[in-house]
């Protein structure tokens, strides 16, 4: 950014609450440069005329609601960070912008939560520094989903005797669902006193009924053309983040420091490598990299890009709002030099290698785990 302050806009089409937020927000003001917006419409001119880097929009507005809003901001301004504030009773209305807002944070909302949300939200840009792969994140509305894992989660759910435990089992199976289910539960909307990676949890609170209409509004399809599935294949990732999150689960189980559960250390495995879903929206993704050298991806991706998968993943996820933990291990599942103990990062770290049959024994002695112990280890684990 130029400009060493953040961009703001603010829209409500109740002055009563525009002005509160101003008395709300007035010590940022050295820090944030605030617009205020009583309608869509005006959004949309100060938008034209202004470099946002934040939108936070009321959802219930005449003439265009927030949902209509954020479909015209992805359309024309893809880089700007999109947060709904609105009402518990506009569940309804919230599901409809699921495809386009980042967060959501339910009124009435306390001058911490919002500043805390805007502050994550802009601190994730140290993960980029490339403007054009942040237009592409931002302006994500979908991730692409196996079609027999959806196929199988939605006859679940229209199963007479549907079950949350299956559900959640097969949610579980999923990347791309996996992401959107937490950066829902996550958001400030659902209250929550603690953030969560655990995806069955995170099922039993969303429920059936909002779930279903999740699936109904994302579709979740596989935008992989056949041309490039020659190249990269969505099942053969699905299946190694998969491998990747039940060897961390064992490799933190067996050496890790015990701070969070085991549910919490899948997430983080199966999310590792969300970066490379998001990567194949960019046009030159599969010609340029993917072909060019499938073995060292993270490589060719800084040269391209000056950032890789792993930042890319992370920055996403973060601006979902997803636990913090989750996105470092993101961030770092390629960064030895980040750990020098075995933490829930750190084991994402091992188990992508070992997933590989990639044997250093440099890490696993630096965080104190002897020779012997990691090769007893290795060999337990081999399939």
């Amino acid at each position: 950014m130029m400009n060493s302050k953040l961009n703001i806009l603010f829209v409500d089409d109740e002055v009563r609450l525009i002005n509160g937020l101003r008395r709300m927000l007035f010590r940022q003001r050295d820090s944030w440069e605030m617009y205020f917006a009583l309608s869509g419409f005006e959004a949309l001119d100060i938008l034209s005329k202004n470099s946002i880097d934040i939108l936070i929009t009321d959802m219930r507005m005449p003439q265009m609601d927030g949902a209509e809003l954020l479909v015209k901001i992805v359309e024309k301004y893809p880089g700007v960070i999109r947060i709904i504030l609105s009402g518990h009773s506009d569940e309804e209305l919230i599901l409809k912008s699921v495809r386009t807002a980042h967060q959501f944070i339910a009124k009435p909302v306390s001058a911490e939560i919002l500043v805390n949300s805007i502050n994550r939200a802009m601190q994730l840009q140290g993960f980029l520094s490339n403007k054009n792969i942040a237009d592409v994140i931002n302006g994500i509305e979908e991730l692409p989903s196996i079609p027999a894992i959806y196929l199988k989660l939605e006859q679940e759910l229209n199963s007479q005797n549907v079950s949350l435990s299956k559900v959640g089992e097969l949610i579980s199976e999923d990347v791309s669902i996996s992401a959107k289910i937490l950066q829902i539960v996550n958001s400030a909307f659902f209250g929550l006193a603690k953030e969560t990676a655990d995806v069955i949890s995170a099922v039993n609170i969303l429920g059936t009924n909002i779930i279903r209409s999740i699936l109904i509004t994302l579709k979740f399809q596989n935008f992989v053309t056949d041309k490039e599935a020659k190249y990269f294949s969505l099942e053969k990732l699905w299946n190694h983040s998969q491998k990747v999150a039940r060897i961390a689960q064992q490799v933190y189980n067996k050496f890790g420091d015990k701070t969070f559960s085991q549910k919490e250390v899948y997430a983080a495995g199966l999310l590792h490598d969300i970066g490379k879903i998001v990567l194949l929206r960019h046009p030159n993704y599969i010609e340029e990299v993917i072909k060019k050298n499938p073995e060292n991806l993270s490589e060719v991706e800084t040269q391209l890009f000056n950032v890789s998968h792993a930042e890319i993943g992370a920055y996403l996820l973060g601006i979902w709002n997803l636990p913090v933990h989750l996105v470092e291990a993101v961030a770092n599942h390629h960064n030895a030099e980040k750990f020098d103990k075995v933490d829930l990062a750190c084991s994402v770290y091992l188990a992508n290698n070992l997933s590989k049959d990639k044997m250093d024994f440099t890490l696993p002695t630096r965080a104190g785990i002897s020779q012997e112990s990691w090769l007893n280890f290795y060999e337990s684990i081999k399939d």
